[in-house]
């Protein structure tokens, strides 16, 4: 299964030091979402895509928006966490709150998929709320049942509607940047049915809460930035079909912090998509929209949170090719230094993302430009044993020879991952690149079917720097992890369907040779052997 995966962080538990000093503006971390999940295959792409994202630091958690187990009491609780779970790196915080489908078993699907954040406060998986980073939070994330569990009521001035209000509120008074919302069952969507809880929706975008994030409608829809104001816009109409252009203040994608509240549906887990109709009035609301009858896609949207500025993109992990992307940026924001501090380890560093690709595009000769809009360099434009197939990077072999493809800037410390299979491991190898200079001068890390080895290539004449035991078949999709930092190369692989990330890397060596270069891949084929590509990935360290 493809997918997109974007590596933002090289770990979630890094204390950030530059040079003694740290500012806020320094601090980041990132997190993805989606709702609906059921048990598909498709489910198990996202998953699978998710576990990814946590396993190489590139995000800190999930937000699983509801609607999780939809075959209770068929699938026990127990049953549908051990699936996820089985996808997921231990204890990765896969945060949960109430659908309409989980009302049966929300209290055991709690106990099986926990809470792992910190000062968490109210009612796990029901109505409750938690500050990121703990230490020192950008951002506070509350979650509420409006419509899916009935001993919660939002009605104005209730008790449930004033603990949101003053949640809110206390988390501006201590100085909290973002404030977001998590509400499984939406208000506000195109083909809306009505809205379970309107008071609770116009208390949010009053309030101007930075984001709403929804499950429930299968599909994605992101909207305009909207607030209400004294005249054009009292209230949000919440009746199916209604729609007030008054209160809608910026459609750009490119949002300023304070304007409004951007209301984000990511209902794209794992179930069947619904169809959107075009023709709603309540398009008007929306920016961007993708359902079963428009080019409909699985997968996650992924947010990197900073003091100044927060970013949205959708990565596709199933189906199509749908990419959405938006940002809220606080233009009044001045980092100001802090001498000799740190960012809470919960905190995580955004290094860059050099390059990325899920390879999801039509069939085509060569490897044209990747799924981030770089275009693919070294063979991978110029040989036609490269092409796309079925969402794959292939790669034939009409002789016995070695290819390499680049992706991205030249780099200095970098870490580059690719998952991939081989039709055979007689004479053959998959491997990733880092420093590649040429195809006579660079570092590779790969497999041989028998062996993981670090090499070195210097002027066309390579030298083994250091290996392990590591037992491959044909035709089964590894995942290769090759890492270089300073004089330092380190390099993990696993089984990608049925092994996980290993705790530590597997084999290490030291070699100062090359300072830098390019981030890519090189596999050694014998003639009719075919390499597939499922996903490559690189970022900065």
């Amino acid at each position: 299964m493809v997918f997109l995966l974007v590596l933002l962080v090289a770990s979630t538990m890094l204390v950030f030091i530059r040079s003694g000093r740290s500012t806020l503006a320094d601090a980041s971390f990132s997190f993805s979402t989606a709702g609906d999940y059921g048990q598909t295959n498709n489910t198990t792409a996202t998953l699978r895509a998710i576990g990814h994202l946590a396993s190489s630091g590139a995000i800190a958690f999930n937000l699983a928006l509801g609607d999780l187990n939809y075959d209770y009491p068929t699938v026990s609780a127990q049953q549908w966490s051990s699936y996820v779970t089985s996808l997921l790196p231990s204890n990765f915080p896969f945060e949960i709150t109430a659908g309409e489908h989980d009302t049966g078993d929300i209290g055991q699907l709690a106990v099986d998929l926990p809470n792992y954040m910190g000062g968490l406060s109210g009612t796990y998986a029901q109505e409750y709320y938690f500050d990121y980073p703990s230490g020192t939070p950008l951002a506070r994330f509350i979650f509420v049942s409006p419509g899916v569990l009935t001993q919660y009521k939002y009605n104005k001035g209730g008790a449930d509607y004033n603990w949101v209000s003053n949640t809110i509120d206390a988390a501006r008074a201590a100085g909290i940047r973002w404030i977001i919302v998590g509400i499984h069952k939406y208000c506000l969507a195109i083909n809306s049915q009505g809205c379970t809880a309107p008071a609770l929706m116009n208390l949010l975008i009053s309030k101007k809460v930075d984001l709403i994030l929804h499950g429930q409608k299968h599909g994605y829809e992101a909207s305009d930035q909207l607030a209400l104001n004294n005249t054009t816009c009292t209230s949000l109409p919440t009746t199916a079909g209604s729609y007030n252009a008054g209160c809608v203040v910026d459609r750009s994608g490119n949002f300023t912090k304070g304007n409004g509240t951007v209301i984000l549906i990511t209902g794209t887990g794992g179930k069947s998509l619904s169809s959107i109709d075009t023709t709603d009035p309540q398009t008007g609301y929306f920016r961007a929209w993708m359902g079963g009858n428009i080019d409909p896609t699985w997968g996650v949207s992924q947010f990197t949170v900073s003091a100044g500025q927060l970013t949205e993109h959708f990565d596709a992990t199933a189906g199509g090719t749908f990419t959405d992307s938006f940002t809220i940026t606080d233009h009044s924001f001045t980092p100001t230094p802090t001498s000799s501090t740190t960012v809470s380890p919960s905190a995580s560093v955004k290094p860059t993302t050099l390059g990325q690709d899920n390879f999801q595009r039509p069939n085509q000769t060569y490897w044209g430009t990747a799924s981030d809009g770089q275009t693919w360099g070294a063979n991978a434009n110029s040989l036609q044993a490269f092409s796309i197939n079925n969402n794959l990077g292939h790669v034939a072999a009409g002789s016995n020879t070695a290819y390499n493809a680049t992706l991205g800037p030249i780099a200095t410390d970098a870490q580059v991952e690719i998952t991939g299979t081989l039709s055979s491991f007689t004479g053959t190898n998959l491997g990733a690149a880092l420093r590649f200079t040429d195809s006579k001068n660079w570092y590779r890390a790969y497999i041989d079917g028998s062996n993981l080895v670090i090499q070195k290539r210097v002027n066309g004449t390579n030298t083994k720097l250091a290996s392990i035991g590591f037992p491959a078949t044909a035709g089964t999709s590894y995942t290769l992890l090759f890492k270089v930092v300073g004089t330092t190369l380190s390099a993990s692989a696993w089984d990608s369907n049925a092994g996980s990330q290993p705790a530590s890397w597997m084999v290490t060596a030291t070699d100062s040779t090359f300072s830098s270069g390019n981030c890519g891949l090189s596999v050694s084929l014998t003639t009719g052997v075919t390499a597939d590509i499922a996903l490559f990935q690189a970022i900065s360290q």
